[in-house]
């Protein structure tokens, strides 16, 4: 927990120095200290992404340079609501949160180059009993970001809480695929927000993200075409990883073993 500006300059400097990718802000952030940790982010080069403090708002931390936002927390929160089953049933609709403020909202984010990840996937676990009206609210949201040509990131929030509750490593991405297509997105569109889009925003597309001469052999080779049905991501038939191919005898192998291990863990 950063307690004041000057914890946070000193905690931005230390990871700096160890040199981290990016600098990653969460919820419970006082205003001064996210500025702080904003403010040194940049002064070292660094970028940082995360969460919107309830101190902050979107526009805020998007006009700040947070380079992206996690979750749906690229929403005011008052927006929220737009989640909440008894909300959407009443056709309550918050201020500032209609169709025209939120399209301005998302154009800024797109002149800004702020990137949303919203691991839709993940508040099936979070909040199983909201879930459809929260897909139901994200389907609405989603057209909206591509009208606006906001890039987006298709990552799953995966950890061990997910796990617990049902998500699994792996398999996650491919829900988040399969969701964002629900959701409006094209197969190409979900497809290039693991791929391309995640390579550009590391800043590693030069080795990564396309098939070219030149650039790591990390690939995935399947069966039938995802242009067509995003869930043919799932039909693998190997992987190529750094130049090695793991075919599909050695890639079940790989998951019997796994799943060996997290038994073994579950009994003892």
């Amino acid at each position: 927990m950063i307690h004041s500006p000057e914890e946070a300059g000193r905690a931005v400097n230390s990871l700096a120095n160890l040199h981290v990718d990016f600098i990653k802000v969460h919820d419970d952030l006082a205003r001064d200290n996210f500025l702080a940790i904003a403010g040194t982010a940049k002064a070292r080069g660094l970028p940082f992404v995360g969460h919107v403090p309830a101190s902050m708002t979107p526009i805020e931390v998007s006009n700040l340079g947070q380079k992206s936002i996690e979750h749906l927390e690229f929403l005011p929160k008052s927006c929220l609501a737009r989640f909440d089953p008894e909300s959407r049933a009443a056709h309550r609709v918050p201020a500032n949160c209609d169709a025209d403020s939120l399209d301005a909202l998302l154009h800024q984010f797109a002149q800004n180059g702020t990137w949303l990840d919203p691991t839709i996937q993940s508040f099936r676990y979070f909040a199983p009993t909201q879930w459809d009206a929260i897909f139901a609210g994200f389907r609405e949201v989603a057209k909206q970001i591509r009208l606006n040509h906001v890039p987006i990131l298709a990552g799953t929030d995966w950890s061990s809480f997910l796990g617990e509750k049902g998500a699994s490593p792996g398999g996650s991405l491919h829900a988040e695929l399969t969701l964002l297509v629900g959701a409006g997105f094209s197969p190409l569109e979900a497809l290039q927000a693991a791929t391309v889009s995640p390579a550009l925003f590391l800043g590693l597309s030069n080795r990564l993200g396309t098939v070219e001469a030149g650039k790591i052999a990390n690939l995935v080779l399947l069966e039938a075409n995802p242009l067509e049905d995003v869930r043919n991501t799932k039909r693998i038939v190997a992987v190529i990883w750094e130049g090695k191919l793991l075919d599909r005898k050695t890639l079940d192998g790989m998951l019997a073993t796994k799943a060996a291990n997290v038994m073994t863990k579950a009994i003892h």
